[in-house]
C-alpha cells in the first residue's frame, strides 16, 4: 500500500517535496510520523532558523526524507533509527558551515587592512600645505572607519542576534568577538611578515623610486585601540578574551619590532609626542570605553527585563493552572454529588420503609416550626413594650 508523507507545517511550499509513494508496511507508517515529529521539534522549533540557514534546513529535509529505511519493521530497530536521525539533524542545526561563520570576521579584517591604506593614498592628490593638517585628516578618517565598524557590529549583535530567538545569544556574540580578534591577529601577522616585507623588496630592488616606507604611527595606534575595544566588549560575553588578547599583543609587539627595524625608515614629519599621546588616550576613553559601557548597559538591561518577563509569565501560567485546577475540582465535586444523590434515590426506591420514616420525621418537625413562627410576633411585641418603658 502507498502513502503520502506529510511534512511539518513550518515547511514552506517552495521547500515542500512532491508527493511520492513508497511500498511500506503498516508498522513503518507510525515510524515515519514519529520521525517527522522529531524533526519538527528538534529543527523547526526555533523561530528564524530556517530563514538564516537555508542550506542547513534543506540538508535536514533531505536527510529526513531519503535516509529512512522503510524495510525496518521491528519496533526496537525503528526507535534506534529514529534516535540516529534526530541526533544527526540536531548536529546539523548546532554545527553551521565554517565558511559562513568566518565570513563576518574575514570581511571586517579585510576592511581594516585595505581601507586605511586607501586613505593614505589620498595625500598624493590632496597635497596639504601644513603637514599637521594632513596627519589630523588621516586620523579622523581612520577614527570614523573604526567607529563605523564597531557601531555596525554592535547594532548587528543587539538587534539581530539578540532578537533572533536563539536560546544562548550571549554565547553567539562572544564567539563572534573571539573570531574577530583572532582573524584580526592573523591579518596583522600576515601583513607584518609578508606585506611589509614584500613592500621593502619592491622599493629596494624593483621600483627604487618608492624606497622604504615610513612607519605609520597613527594607523598602528588606532589598530591597538580597535583591538582593545573588542576586548572590552568581549569581557562580558567571553571572560577569557582579555587573556587571549594579552597573548596576541605580546606576539605582535616583537613581530612589529622586527618588521620596524627591517622594513621601515623613520618618518620625515616630526611627531609631537605629548599632544598625540593625550589625543590617543582621549580616543581610548571616548568613544571606545564609553561606547562599550553603553553597549554592555543595554545588554544587561535586556537580560534583566527578560528575566523579569520570565518570572511574570511563570506566575501567570501558575495562576491559570490553579484556576483550571479549581474549576476541575468543582466539576469533580458536582459529579460526586450527582452520583451520591442518584445512589440515595436508588436506595430509597429499594427500601420504601426508610422513605416512610423520613416522612414521619418531617411531619413531626413541622408543628414545632409552626409554633416557633407563631411565637415570633409575641416576642417582638414584648421587646417593643420594654423599649418604650425604658424610654419613659
Amino acid at each position: 500500500m502507498g502513502f503520502t508523507p506529510t511534512l511539518p507545517s513550518g515547511i514552506g511550499w517552495a521547500e515542500r517535496p512532491t508527493t511520492c509513494s513508497w511500498p511500506t508496511s503498516s508498522q513503518s507508517e507510525p515510524a515515519w510520523s514519529s520521525a517527522s515529529s522529531v524533526y519538527s521539534s528538534a529543527w523547526l522549533s526555533t523561530s528564524g532558523t530556517t530563514s538564516s540557514t537555508p542550506h542547513i534546513y534543506s540538508r535536514g529535509i533531505a536527510k529526513l526524507i531519503f535516509c529512512w529505511d522503510f524495510t525496518v519493521t521491528h519496533e526496537k530497530a525503528v526507535k534506534l533509527k529514529q534516535k540516529n536521525l534526530s541526533t544527526e539533524i540536531r548536529f546539523l542545526k548546532t554545527h553551521k558551515n565554517p565558511g559562513a561563520v568566518l565570513l563576518l570576521p574575514f570581511v571586517v579584517s579585510c576592511i581594516n587592512l585595505a581601507v586605511p591604506r586607501f586613505y593614505s593614498m589620498f595625500r598624493l592628490v590632496e597635497r596639504y600645505e601644513i603637514p599637521r593638517q594632513e596627519v589630523y585628516v588621516l586620523l579622523i578618517r581612520n577614527i570614523f572607519l573604526k567607529i563605523s565598524i564597531v557601531g555596525i557590529l554592535c547594532y548587528y549583535w543587539l538587534n539581530i542576534v539578540a532578537l533572533s530567538g536563539e536560546e544562548c545569544w550571549e554565547t553567539l556574540i562572544g564567539q563572534d568577538i573571539y573570531r574577530l580578534l583572532l582573524m584580526d591577529f592573523v591579518f596583522s601577522l600576515a601583513d607584518s611578515l609578508l606585506g611589509e616585507f614584500l613592500r621593502r623588496l619592491i622599493g629596494m630592488k624593483f621600483i627604487t623610486s618608492l624606497s622604504l616606507q615610513e612607519f605609520d604611527i597613527a594607523r598602528n595606534v588606532l589598530e591597538l585601540i580597535y583591538a582593545q575595544t573588542l576586548a572590552w566588549l568581549g569581557i562580558f560575553f567571553c571572560p577569557l578574551l582579555p587573556f587571549i588578547q594579552m597573548i596576541t599583543l605580546f606576539i605582535m609587539f616583537y613581530v612589529k619590532n622586527v618588521s620596524l627595524m627591517m622594513n621601515f625608515q623613520p618618518p620625515s614629519k616630526a611627531w609631537r609626542a605629548s599632544q598625540m599621546i593625550t589625543f590617543f588616550i582621549f580616543l581610548l576613553f571616548f568613544p571606545s570605553f564609553t561606547g562599550v559601557l553603553c553597549t554592555l548597559a543595554i545588554t544587561i538591561w535586556r537580560i534583566i527585563t527578560y528575566l523579569y518577563w520570565q518570572i511574570t509569565e511563570g506566575r501567570k501560567v501558575m495562576i491559570r493552572l490553579l484556576h483550571e485546577q479549581i474549576i476541575n475540582e468543582g466539576k469533580d465535586k458536582m459529579f460526586l454529588i450527582e452520583k451520591l444523590t442518584k445512589l440515595q434515590d436508588i436506595e430509597r426506591r429499594a427500601n420504601p420503609s426508610t422513605l416512610v420514616l423520613e416522612r414521619r420525621e418531617v411531619e413531626q418537625q413541622s408543628p414545632l416550626h409552626l409554633e416557633e413562627l407563631d411565637a415570633a410576633p409575641d416576642l417582638r411585641l414584648r421587646r417593643s413594650m420594654q423599649e418604650e418603658n425604658a424610654i419613659a
